[in-house]
């Protein structure tokens, strides 16, 4: 309070204030008295604005800290914050620039405190494929060699006798032949296989 009182008896008037800007500038005090003797917030909001209409008139130092205290006593100090800003950008000399930027760092701490926590980024979830599984290939058996075909030996097979008998037969022909030396050979009744007659059972 002492330092917006300080403010108050300092620039009361402005000389290059126009006399609306003065006007809004009064109401502002007035209602900022009656803020801190009541407690009333919605008093600091309403010199908030007063403060702020005289700024937009005649963009002075006095009407920019004062709108900076109005919002901080009003509980709003992101706006507080924007007009102490302005009034150290209007007053770079100001003899309060350390005082008030200690005070920016006090309201920037609670706004900060303010913040919710930050929720950390959650794994995506990739969805869920309920396509049936594919059924398993059909298990594929050896195939068992096919079977090898028995070898029969010679003398086990018809046609082997058979050539046999003829040779011999022949053979048995050829030798009587040469031995008699002559074709007259006689030929046993009965029979019509000459010299000789094989038997069959």
């Amino acid at each position: 309070m002492t330092s917006i009182l300080l403010v108050f008896s300092m620039l009361l008037v402005a000389p290059d204030a126009p006399p609306a800007a003065e006007a809004a500038y009064k109401r502002g005090k007035q209602l900022y008295k009656q803020g801190d003797k009541g407690n009333e917030p919605e008093k600091f909001v309403a010199c908030a604005q007063e403060f702020e209409k005289a700024y937009k008139l005649a963009p002075l130092s006095k009407y920019s800290y004062n709108a900076g205290q109005c919002h901080r006593r009003a509980g709003a100090p992101a706006a507080a914050v924007q007009w102490y800003r302005q009034y150290l950008a209007d007053e770079p000399a100001a003899s309060d620039k350390a005082k008030v930027e200690e005070r920016i760092a006090e309201l920037e701490a609670e706004l900060k405190a303010k913040e919710p926590p930050k929720e950390e980024p959650k794994p995506e979830k990739k969805p869920i494929d309920l396509r049936p599984a594919p059924a398993p290939a059909p298990a594929v058996l050896p195939t068992a060699p096919a079977p090898e075909e028995e070898v029969r030996p010679l003398y086990k097979k018809w046609w082997f006798w058979t050539a046999l008998v003829a040779v011999a037969g022949g053979a048995t022909v050829g030798i009587v032949l040469a031995t008699s030396g002559s074709r007259d050979v006689p030929v046993p009744t009965g029979t019509s296989f000459g010299p000789f007659t094989p038997s069959f059972r």
